[in-house]
């Protein structure tokens, strides 16, 4: 009874969701911040994948995500997401990437540590198989065949503290391979240090066109098939190293500030959005999800299908992605 304004994430609050219509009859303002996972449909999630894969269980699954999100919708005034995990949602949001990141670190002085002259590149995968790590080793290993001098550190299941100890240690970060989004946590957190960040993800297509000018973070963000060539370009060129690590450290000085960040929610909460701040997810044409390569979504989407029908996708709302992805999938009906 105290406040006025209550903001959840992960697509959960104190009593499962069952409160909202209490909150919504004592006129609560009530906002959602969804962050990937608690909004992508499972068969586009490749950090919720269990193997071996059960189509009857990822039907399920998204059922149950298609409720509650639907459930969200119905008694929140505002919800905050990105464009490429919002293929379940039917609302307009406003756009996760304009409210910003918040970091209460400050920016940390750029170094440039490098006793042995060898490149230092740093991945540090909270999980490794929906990150593609496999991968990314196979192309480093690749890159020092050819005759670049690179150190790969991977780090995997250390304190934070670690990761940031070799951070400020290297060249540049090597994320993720199938990201949906330009700059999730390692990449905001290289940007602290002035390092810059390579992220692969299909989403690089298209993401950088759903934003308003100046809030999508400037981080190497390729095709996945051009992660190889772009990781050799930050090899090659430190001057190019140096301007996106510059970059990327204003950028969060600028977009990252818990005040800033707050300020930019307080316009939500009194409903001041300017018309560039939301986005309708009936227009959403993205269809490769994260974690997965381009194989396992069209199997994995094409599995679903088979089992529960093209229902089971749960885009009735969207006949034009619903299309899309079972074209992916190879026509499956």
């Amino acid at each position: 009874m105290r406040f006025d304004v209550f903001v959840f994430g992960f697509a959960n609050t104190f009593l499962r969701l069952a409160e909202l219509p209490l909150l919504r009859l004592l006129r609560k303002k009530v906002i959602f911040v969804l962050h990937g996972s608690d909004a992508r449909p499972p068969y586009m999630n490749g950090a919720a994948r269990r193997a071996p894969w059960n189509a009857a269980e990822v039907v399920a699954r998204t059922r149950v995500q298609k409720l509650r999100l639907a459930r969200i919708e119905r008694y929140a005034d505002a919800v905050i997401a990105d464009p490429t995990y919002c293929q379940l949602l039917e609302r307009p949001i406003i756009l996760r990437a304009v409210i910003g990141r918040p970091i209460a670190r400050e920016p940390r002085p750029i170094s440039d540590i490098r006793p042995d002259g060898r490149v230092r590149v740093v991945h540090a995968p909270s999980e490794p198989v929906g990150k593609g790590t496999s991968e990314i080793r196979r192309i480093f290993s690749r890159l020092q065949a050819r005759g670049h001098d690179v150190a790969l550190t991977e780090i995997h299941g250390k304190p934070n503290s670690v990761v940031l100890d070799e951070i400020a240690r290297c060249d540049f970060v090597a994320d993720q391979l199938y990201s949906d989004i330009p700059m999730a946590t390692l990449a905001t957190e290289a940007a602290l240090f002035g390092k810059p960040a390579l992220v692969g993800g299909y989403a690089a297509e298209c993401y950088r066109g759903l934003m308003p000018e100046g809030t999508v973070g400037p981080t190497v963000f390729v095709h996945p098939n051009e992660f190889e060539a772009a990781a050799e370009r930050l090899l090659s060129d430190p001057e190019l190293r140096d301007r996106l690590g510059r970059e990327a450290r204003e950028f969060v000085s600028l977009r990252c500030t818990p005040s800033g960040v707050a300020q930019r929610f307080l316009r939500v909460v009194s409903g001041d959005v300017p018309d560039d701040w939301a986005y309708d997810p009936a227009t959403l044409r993205y269809t490769h999800g994260h974690g997965l390569s381009d194989d396992q979504v069209r199997d994995l989407v094409g599995a679903v299908v088979e089992a529960g029908g093209v229902t089971a996708l749960q885009l009735a709302d969207k006949p034009e992605l619903e299309r899309r992805l079972v074209e992916l999938a190879g026509g499956a009906t």
